[in-house]
């Protein structure tokens, strides 16, 4: 196994079966509480690990019960304030743990190229991210998983690397990127976010010159590892990896996946394939990579606490949680909403006996 310093975390992983360390590395759909989460990843009492429940974070907390609506992403880039996303992610952090959920899937920050990558096109694309400026996306994604990770509140998880705009499965092509455009343009943001300590990381559907991204050791080794210092887990978006032998590669967690226990579960790459992989002398992954994958997982939630607080149940959120979020949401939708301000009458601008249109599908008549 390579070198890690966690001695907690060592000591943990020499104890498990194989079977128990497929556990940490493929979660599942559906979790116990039925919460409408994205997924959920099974723990392990015997050894302490808790169940860890994820839910979709880019504006709001999703799961069954009512939650905080925020402004969407590129209402909160507008503000140009890193504060504002510092407070938008404390209080999505906030909401997350009072409804019991550990990880968000959130900050999104894909540069926008693709001007019809909307919710119901691609499943999910340019409401998700702040805009095209891979700097103003990195820079206020950074800022929004801190928040989200005060006090331990949650994980934050950056997504989605790298190189595509529309977010899902209809931008599962190849994207065709030469090595300076990828590093200055589309790895930017995530470079930017890694080195501000976000938790995890989420690969996306499409290849990046004919490598799919969840193989792309390149930027989730090279880069995000040993460049930007970055210490978390990483995992496929929703039924996109397709190979056991990605764990070599970067990708330690496969989502959704099925419990290595359940029938069906020769279906998941991190289950049984990947042990069958491991004994195979023919494949080149063995059961050290899959330490090393289950390591970033259990070091990731001891680093946040969560291996030493009691388990979180998915459930409503306080009526005092709600209001806080409230006024957050309210303040931050002025400030995105208001480009520009003539306070102290500082700019030659005279209004008087003129009018203003108001353009969009907001601009509606009264």
């Amino acid at each position: 196994m390579r070198q890690y310093n966690n001695k907690r975390v060592l000591d943990m992983i020499s104890q498990m079966t194989d079977e128990e360390k497929l556990l940490c590395v493929h979660g599942q759909l559906w979790d116990p509480y039925r919460a409408n989460q994205a997924g959920f990843v099974r723990g392990n009492e015997r050894l302490g690990i808790p169940d860890i429940f994820i839910a979709d974070g880019e504006s709001g907390v999703n799961i069954s019960w009512e939650t905080t609506a925020f402004p969407s992403k590129v209402s909160l880039a507008s503000t140009f304030d890193r504060e504002c996303a510092y407070e938008y992610g404390l209080a999505l952090g906030n909401e997350a743990k009072a409804g019991g959920i550990h990880l968000l899937l959130t900050p999104r920050v894909n540069i926008v190229r693709d001007p019809v990558s909307l919710k119901g096109t691609s499943n999910g694309g340019n409401y998700q991210t702040y805009g095209e400026d891979p700097v103003l996306n990195g820079e206020m994604g950074a800022q929004e998983a801190n928040g989200i990770q005060k006090d331990n509140h949650a994980l934050a998880n950056l997504k989605q690397m790298v190189a595509s705009s529309t977010g899902a499965a209809q931008g599962a092509g190849n994207c065709i990127v030469d090595e300076q455009t990828l590093h200055e343009l589309y790895m930017r943001p995530y470079e930017l976010v890694m080195k501000a300590g976000v938790a995890s990381a989420m690969t996306n559907y499409n290849q990046v010159n004919g490598t799919w991204t969840y193989d792309y050791g390149h930027m989730m080794d090279e880069c995000a590892r040993d460049k930007w210092g970055f210490k978390g887990f990483i995992f496929d978006d929703w039924y996109c990896l397709y190979d056991p032998n990605a764990i070599r590669h970067g990708a330690t967690l496969e989502m959704p996946g099925d419990d290595y226990y359940n029938e069906g579960s020769e279906l998941s790459c991190y289950g049984k394939k990947l042990l069958d992989a491991i004994h195979d002398p023919e494949q080149p992954v063995t059961m050290d990579d899959l330490d090393h994958a289950v390591y970033y997982y259990l070091d990731t939630l001891d680093r946040f606490g969560m291996l030493d607080e009691k388990q979180r149940i998915p459930g409503p959120i306080g009526q005092d949680v709600k209001m806080k979020s409230a006024e957050t949401a309210r303040r931050i939708a002025g400030k995105g909403a208001v480009l520009l301000k003539n306070d102290d009458d500082i700019l030659p601008m005279q209004f008087e006996g003129k009018k203003i249109a108001v353009i969009g599908p907001g601009g509606y008549k009264q």
